[in-house]
């Protein structure tokens, strides 16, 4: 089984006048259009099997999900989402356990460590990446074509209306 935030948009390509392929060297298209898979749906947490592709469970996300998953012999799943959810789910049914909304967006990759025989759970929050290129550098929403496409998947899934700024999280659980 594999645990996966995913991010769940569909691309429109126009190709840049006639194409010709010369082995070695990059084909490209001009235009590139991001659209929601679903309106409001833009991530997903999904638990699949590797082997036949079922998905067993999903939870899904307004934001697409940018960071990673961290999974535990204790029979849970972390990761966070977009506009800033820190989870706890079980990972056998899917079930959200346990969440804090943090500051901003999460990216990072939560990670798990111990302190004198104390197991902690900590995670990076601050929108960035490619995914926070339109609305950190501040660029133009409304070209739809802007930052390969980036512009146009901020503005339909509401990216600007995550809290920028960035901060580490490393919230108590209850033992």
């Amino acid at each position: 089984m594999a645990y996966c935030p995913t991010n769940n948009w569909c691309m429109e390509d126009e190709a840049a006048g006639a194409l010709t392929y010369a082995a070695g060297h990059r084909l490209c298209v001009r235009e590139r259009l991001h659209v929601s898979e679903k309106p409001g749906i833009t991530g997903k947490f999904k638990k699949f099997n590797v082997l036949t592709g079922e998905t067993v469970w999903e939870i899904p996300d307004p934001y697409p999900n940018w960071g990673g998953a961290l999974v535990t012999d204790g029979g849970l799943a972390f990761y966070g989402s977009l506009n800033g959810d820190f989870r706890a789910v079980d990972r056998a049914s899917g079930k959200v356990l346990w969440q804090r909304r943090l500051g901003s967006g999460i990216i990072g990759n939560p990670i798990t460590y111990k302190v004198a025989g104390k197991q902690y759970v900590s995670v990076w929050s601050g929108i960035g990446g490619w995914i926070g290129l339109p609305v950190t550098a501040g660029l133009d929403l409304g070209d739809k074509f802007g930052a390969i496409g980036a512009t146009a998947m901020a503005k339909a899934a509401g990216l600007n209306l995550i809290p920028q700024g960035g901060s580490a999280a490393t919230p108590a659980l209850k033992e």
